[in-house]
């Protein structure tokens, strides 16, 4: 019965370990999208959500701009949990 129960908590361990690493993955890799080309593509299909929030005051975007970029000018004057966050991310 120990086996049994040591098992089951190795696995949702590993499950839970995967989780999280899957989800760096997928925040990691949209960070690197283009900001602009993203951003319209989002506006084109009419998207709940669109990235107009990130963008800042008077800064201009290039084409090559990440949304990683953009968040990072966007919380550099803010040293709250999510600034953190992101510094870790990118």
């Amino acid at each position: 019965m120990n086996v049994k129960k040591g098992l089951f908590q190795l696995l949702l361990i590993l499950f839970f370990l995967s989780l999280c690493w899957g989800g760096y993955i997928l925040v990691n890799s949209a960070l690197r999208l283009p900001f602009r080309a993203t951003n319209d593509a989002l506006h084109k299909e009419g998207a709940f959500i669109t990235l107009d929030f990130l963008i800042p005051a008077g800064t201009y975007i290039n084409e090559k701009t990440t949304i990683g970029q953009v968040a990072r000018i966007r919380l550099a004057d803010k040293s709250s949990g999510a600034q953190r966050v992101m510094d870790t991310l990118i």
